[in-house]
């Protein structure tokens, strides 16, 4: 080691942030990208710890991320299930996302 802290430092070594990054390990794939952010607008990997500014970070740039383009895995996905898997995954999403539900309840 060059003496530096890396992300994958900071990752290995928070059990709760580790949590919070393979939540949107799909979308936030380039590690120095977001270290760089992190840097840049929170500052030292030091002030990263229990600091809900990252946890609000990694959602943003996961968000745009997705927004973007990332959506396309899921659609991806999505073509490839089956009729009665995607039945299933939509009965759980709407069970536990009102937002969805109550749009697919206002479709006409």
């Amino acid at each position: 080691s060059n003496g530096t802290f890396s992300f994958f430092d900071f990752a290995n070594s928070c059990g709760r942030y580790r949590v919070y990054l393979s939540k949107y390990a799909n979308m936030l794939t380039n590690i120095e990208e977001v270290q760089q952010t992190l840097l840049h607008q929170i500052g030292e990997p030091y002030k990263w710890f229990h600091n809900t500014q990252v946890e609000r970070k990694l959602e943003e740039l996961a968000r745009e991320k997705y927004l973007s383009g990332g959506y396309q895995l899921a659609m991806d996905k999505i073509d490839h299930l089956d009729a009665n898997s995607l039945r299933t995954y939509l009965k759980g999403l709407i069970k536990n996302n009102y937002i969805v539900g109550i749009e697919i309840i206002r479709s006409k």
